[in-house]
């Protein structure tokens, strides 16, 4: 073993060994008279340009992976809960989504407004997401305030004040969100109505944003079960990229983390979905001037093999001027302003979305048997070579450019890791899509695409079906 590789480790071993011993002292910061729990590594997985991830737990059940870049002096710190909308329950939608705004709201360390405030006066960078199957929160700082950072998230992952002020405020805020991107935006309203359709039981039929009523019931009493539960370290994992040095970043997230309590999760497994046998198709009327035709056809999970061969016929099929629809149904044929198909990436097996903007006084029927014929094509002929190769093409470029900064690295492995259990998964995408072969794609776009399969919404102006002008 090279001697500076045996001396590294050692100094790691000495530091994880007797940090412990340490950290039940009296009134050192963070601790909250309660000792840090102790940190185990668990594996090291090589990147491109001598990157590596480092994965560790702490014995409360904290994730960690990392990721030390010198490239530029900057800090990715990102915080991933494993819940989404689909931990919520019916009457109470919309309460993880409502969580993401409140956490950036008063702690028993932190006033109203501070946290933006302190970070952003420090020409930092946050934000934060909410989806079907995690939550997470972002910061990118300057490495020099990698303490005050580390600190600030863990403050409100654990000290959050929870009161009827707060719930309100943002109550307000997160229905007004709804109003402008669900019940006053047609695409939003459409693929609302899509997944409440395509799902009967499982909670991907809900908005991760939450039914308006819903929202209007969310007590204060529900909160602080909610927040223990899931704002929990057995529930979290911290995910660090940038310019740090690891012994001093383990022990700032045991510093600030490791004296926070598990949880008990009473999570529960999800229903399985019956299998859909037929068409389900509706038509809403809305404020527009031209049609649009939302298709929701049931797809695998990226756990099954086809997920990737259906990411490579979405790009064949739909992606870009280049595709075979879109060149048909937008250059030759002039009848549709815009096609898009999207895959989506969830834990359990979801949609493959189409999407088929028509302009004026096109109606969507005369564009729906042809992209059912063009679909038939390629589930019955397949693809050329040249079609997969540009397909491959660009998913690996698309691979770069996501990588190409500390937040998409974090990103990409926070992801993986929360969604699907493993973070490596993320760093397979590349060599699973280059496996991928023409016959592949034939077969599971034959599976996928079939008439039974799918969800259909359509949207039609208002004066189409007699309703106002």
């Amino acid at each position: 073993m090279n001697r500076n590789v045996w001396i590294s480790r050692l100094k790691r071993e000495v530091f994880l060994t007797f940090v412990p011993m340490l950290a039940c002292a009296p009134g050192l910061p963070g601790s909250v008279n309660r000792p840090w729990a102790t940190v185990s590594f668990v594996e090291k997985t090589p990147l491109p340009a001598g990157l590596a991830v480092e994965k560790y737990r702490l014995s409360n059940g904290l994730g960690v992976l990392l990721i030390k870049d010198a490239s530029a002096p900057v800090i990715a710190f990102q915080q991933w809960f494993r819940v989404g909308s689909r931990d919520e329950r019916e009457g109470r939608t919309g309460i993880a989504h409502l969580f993401e705004h409140l956490m950036f709201k008063e702690t028993k360390n932190m006033k109203d407004g501070e946290f933006d405030k302190t970070l952003e006066g420090l020409g930092g960078n946050i934000n934060a997401s909410t989806w079907l199957d995690w939550t997470f929160y972002r910061s990118n700082l300057h490495r020099d305030k990698l303490e005050l950072l580390t600190r600030m998230e863990a403050d409100r992952a654990e000290n959050l004040i929870l009161n009827q002020k707060q719930l309100d405020t943002e109550r307000q805020v997160v229905m007004n969100e709804r109003r402008y991107r669900v019940d006053n935006s047609v695409p939003g309203a459409m693929y609302e109505e899509l997944y409440r359709r395509a799902f009967t039981k499982h909670p991907y039929r809900w908005p991760t944003v939450g039914w308006m009523n819903d929202l209007k019931q969310i007590s204060v009493k529900d909160c602080p079960d909610f927040y223990r539960q899931y704002y929990a370290p057995n529930n979290n994992t911290v995910v660090v990229v940038g310019d740090f040095q690891t012994d001093e970043m383990l022990w700032l997230i045991r510093k600030y983390f490791g004296h926070q309590q598990p949880s008990k999760i009473a999570r529960t497994d999800q229903p399985d979905e019956p299998a859909q046998t037929e068409e389900r198709r509706v038509v809403v009327k809305k404020p527009i001037t031209a049609e649009k035709w939302l298709a929701g056809f049931r797809m695998p999970a990226p756990s099954d093999a086809d997920y990737w061969a259906l990411q490579v016929a979405n790009l064949v099929l739909f992606g870009g001027p280049s595709s075979r629809l879109y060149r048909k149904l937008i250059t030759e044929l002039e009848m549709a302003a815009e096609i898009e198909g999207w895959p989506s990436p969830f834990r359990d097996a979801s949609l493959f979305e189409l999407m088929v903007s028509m302009k004026a006084g096109k109606p969507a029927a005369t564009a729906e048997p042809i992209v059912e014929a063009e679909i038939a094509k390629v589930a019955e002929g397949g693809i050329t070579a040249g079609e997969l190769s540009r397909a491959k093409n660009r998913v690996e470029l698309a691979s770069v450019t996501a990588l190409s900064t500390m937040s998409g690295k974090a990103y990409l492995i926070g992801d993986a890791e929360t969604t699907h259990g493993d973070y490596k998964k993320g760093l397979t995408v590349l060599d699973k899509i280059r496996a991928v072969t023409g016959d592949d794609v034939k077969r599971a776009v034959a599976r996928v695409f079939r008439k039974a399969n799918r969800t259909v919404v359509l949207a039609v102006p208002l004066a189409a079906m007699g309703g106002a002008k």
